[in-house]
């Protein structure tokens, strides 16, 4: 005899809890603005 998983009862107690933007983002995302306004080379630039 096999026991249900627990987890299927559990599973309607969860919820998503989103936090608010902390300093920690604003660097992140002000860092990805800065790496894709860089130029770039291309491959077969940079071999010559």
């Amino acid at each position: 005899m096999t026991r249900p998983r627990l987890r299927s009862r559990r599973r309607p107690d969860l919820r998503v809890v989103r936090s608010e933007p902390t300093e920690s983002d604003d660097f992140v995302a002000s860092v990805e603005r800065d790496l894709a306004s860089l130029p770039t080379i291309e491959e077969r630039d940079r071999k010559r």
